[in-house]
């Protein structure tokens, strides 16, 4: 791969194990050429067998214009339990994007961190985001990546195909 001049965006999973036992990915010492991907299970879960490989999507921090596709990487510090609006760039998008998130921090040692999205927030130039409140895990605030993506497909070179609904 090649290395990134500063440490990317990335938002991985989620993924089921053999077993049908989901996991909470998690992303950790994130630098420009490396980063670690691991499999929580959620609080309450025991075990988690062999989960299969993590999916994910890493990308230069940065609003890009791919064709008729919007792309806005991006992240926000100190996500808590309370909602954190995120105000996206100017009128970048022309409709409602799809918002893809991951916790980037691994704070207070919490198994398993996962973050909600207000339905009714997801506008033109915003959302809200927050950590999901799961019985047994508390952690203090946490950085989040993010992912604003408008809807379509895009093939470039035949080798690079993107398709969101």
């Amino acid at each position: 791969s090649i290395p990134y001049v500063v440490p990317p965006v990335i938002v991985a999973g989620p993924v089921g194990g053999a077993s049908g036992t989901g996991c909470v990915p998690r992303v950790s010492s994130v630098t420009g050429s490396s980063f670690k991907l691991a499999c929580r299970a959620h609080a309450g879960d025991e075990t988690l067998s062999s989960p299969a490989p993590l999916p994910y999507i890493s990308m230069s921090h940065g609003l890009y214009l791919l064709g008729s596709m919007v792309i806005h990487a991006g992240s926000i510090s100190s996500v808590g339990y309370e909602w954190k609006t995120v105000t996206l760039p100017g009128n970048s998008f022309p409709e409602i994007p799809l918002i893809l998130t991951q916790v980037a921090t691994f704070n207070h040692r919490a198994q398993s961190v996962e973050t909600r999205i207000e339905r009714d927030s997801v506008v033109r130039g915003r959302f809200k985001v927050r950590l999901a409140r799961v019985r047994g895990t508390e952690t203090g605030p946490e950085d989040v990546y993010f992912f604003a993506i408008t809807s379509g497909r895009l093939t470039h070179l035949e080798t690079l195909v993107i398709e969101t609904r």
